[in-house]
């Protein structure tokens, strides 16, 4: 699909689109009157890549990958761009100087970027606030957040995102000049106490337990028509959903129509299920049945004890490749993507070709 440039302007109300769980082909391009050092936010949005433009030299000065829930220093720069993680935009980089250098409208980034920044903040708190006002609906028993119901009424991936929310306020209710409700603080504190044990894992699945069914297509493999996404590795007895959100990840599930699970017997032959899984994933699935085994201490595998949630959200660096299609459990990574290009063994090739060779 092919990339295009959106050029977002300082000046307009642009939270909503920023907030999208995928920018897909789009790259957002940030331009300002003059070259400053800003603050950039991934607060209540998905990952982003986050790269700041030398314009004189037409290269980067700053390209990362930001988790959710962030702030991020940029160095002194008139131009932002921000896009998925695996997007890239060097081959576009050229036509969006050139759209500079051509004097795009006026008015565009004409805003102090001390206005702009507060009303960013203004905007996040105000988000942040909302996360906590459903907890507080929803929540609250005798006056105190019922931990159950919290963990019953938000899947891991909201209470990421809430928990986020409850270290913005506390971190950074002193740093502006409204008064943020004290209520809101002690609740903030409050979740914050509640999720300490499982805070880790909940940031990666703020992450990579969103949900992703509706963007990757569930049509059949074997026949083409109408199918369902069919998961295999079952999530065990006592396993806290706070980890076993990976197992409900794309990797993790094979789609079948009805007639074709009858005829491959998917539902009554375990062996099958793994052969198509393993074989249509190939080192995805390879990596995930790592960190699974690890998970009970299986084959000798163990989760190493420096594993950083924070920028290998799905498993650990060790247990998959440098890249998404040869296993990186890596955040940059963690957007579902379609089977097709991922790297597989002679073996699962071989395996996968008899699978799909009964098509109707």
């Amino acid at each position: 699909m092919p990339k295009k440039v959106v050029w977002i302007t300082p000046l307009d109300d642009t939270y909503e689109s920023l907030r999208r769980s995928s920018l897909g082909d789009e790259i957002l391009a940030f331009l300002y009157p003059v070259a400053a050092r800003r603050v950039s936010s991934t607060f209540f949005c998905p990952v982003r890549r986050i790269v700041a433009i030398d314009e004189n030299k037409q290269t980067a000065i700053f390209d990362q990958i930001v988790q959710p829930s962030r702030f991020v220093m940029l160095p002194a720069s008139r131009l932002v761009l921000e896009m998925d993680p695996d997007v890239d935009y060097l081959d576009l980089l050229p036509e969006i100087i050139a759209e500079i250098n051509g004097q795009i409208e006026s008015n565009r980034g004409e805003i102090e970027s001390e206005v702009s920044a507060s009303a960013l903040v203004f905007a996040l708190f105000a988000d942040a606030l909302a996360d906590l006002r459903r907890v507080k609906s929803v929540c609250i028993l005798n006056g105190e957040v019922n931990p159950h119901s919290l963990r019953n009424k938000f899947a891991p991936w909201e209470r990421g995102k809430i928990v986020g929310s409850a270290g913005f306020v506390v971190d950074y209710t002193s740093s502006v000049t409204w008064r943020i409700p004290n209520g809101a603080i002690e609740l903030s504190h409050e979740i914050l106490q509640i999720e300490k044990d499982y805070h880790d894992e909940l940031v990666a699945a703020s992450a990579a337990g969103v949900p992703w069914q509706r963007e990757i297509s569930n049509k059949c493999i074997r026949c083409a028509k109408g199918g369902s996404w069919r998961f295999v590795l079952p999530i065990l007895a006592g396993m806290a959903p706070e980890i076993s959100w990976r197992l409900e990840r794309p990797e993790n599930a094979v789609p079948l129509c009805h007639d074709c699970v009858e005829t491959t017997k998917f539902v009554t032959d375990q062996q099958i299920r793994m052969d198509f899984v393993w074989a249509l994933w190939g080192a995805r699935f390879d990596a995930l049945e790592r960190w699974y085994k690890a998970v009970q201490n299986l084959d000798g595998y163990r989760l190493p004890k420096d594993w950083s949630r924070e920028q290998y959200p799905l498993w650990p660096k060790e247990f998959g490749g440098v890249d998404w299609a040869s296993g990186s459990g890596a955040i940059k990574y963690c957007g579902p993507r379609d089977p097709q290009n991922v790297r597989r063994t002679p073996k699962q090739q071989k395996i996968l070709i008899k699978m799909l060779s009964k098509r109707r």
